[in-house]
């Protein structure tokens, strides 16, 4: 533990246990479970006060993976709920293209400007403006009463008369079929990213349900941006 240049493989549990001020380097080869403890994972690094890189490498195999842990668990329906909620908030950074560090931070609710450091910070490459999609997903929430989980919002914004729709007559809705530009996937992204950008807030302890943030509300009043 006192040599410099060592390249240390671990899994988590002892990962977290490492008490080594200099570590100048932390990389997931696969998804966390949480955004909660990618961050007290990432802690591990940099703790002498230096420049410190944190990278993380995932896939669909990745998150497949953490839904089937998450379904196999011997716990109640509303903890396994909680932890696909939270599961999610993490895709939601890995998805992200607005500053890494703002959302982190925000997401334990600090402010931070952009860092200037992380890869989103970094990267010039030009993405989508999304205000017009989040103000589909937000008239959608809005409309439903603010209390319905994604999937159910993805199910009105792209016209599909599922039997939840029906029963609750939300095919009526003006902003049902609104969103039939874009694939399933992409709503399925595009609203996991407004829950990590702090534009909508996710009801863990509950049924999972969508409600909108200030923040959103916001955006919605022509106040902020979004970038997708």
């Amino acid at each position: 533990m006192t040599l410099s240049g060592v390249v240390m493989v671990a899994t988590i549990a002892f990962g977290m246990g490492i008490d080594k001020p200099d570590v100048a380097y932390v990389f997931h080869t696969d998804l966390p479970g949480s955004l909660e403890a990618y961050y007290q994972e990432i802690g591990r690094a940099g703790r002498d006060g230096r420049p410190a890189a944190a990278h993380m490498l995932f896939g669909l195999g990745d998150i497949r993976m953490r839904r089937l842990f998450i379904d196999d668990e011997d716990a109640p329906t509303e903890h396994k709920r909680r932890a696909h909620g939270r599961l999610d908030t993490l895709i939601g950074y890995c998805e992200t293209a607005q500053c890494r560090r703002q959302i982190l931070l925000g997401y334990f609710g600090e402010h931070a400007a952009p860092c200037g450091n992380c890869d989103n910070c970094l990267d010039q490459t030009p993405h989508a403006d999304g205000e017009a999609e989040a103000r589909i997903v937000f008239a959608a929430i809005a409309q439903t009463g603010e209390r319905f989980g994604a999937g159910h919002i993805v199910d009105v914004v792209l016209g599909h008369e599922s039997e939840k729709v029906l029963a609750r007559n939300h095919h009526r809705l003006a902003s049902f079929g609104t969103g039939v530009a874009h694939k399933k996937d992409v709503w399925q992204s595009l609203i996991r990213q407004l829950v990590a950008g702090g534009f909508l807030t996710l009801d863990s302890g509950g049924h999972g349900g969508l409600a909108i943030a200030e923040k959103g509300r916001d955006l919605a009043r022509g106040q902020g941006a979004f970038r997708y």
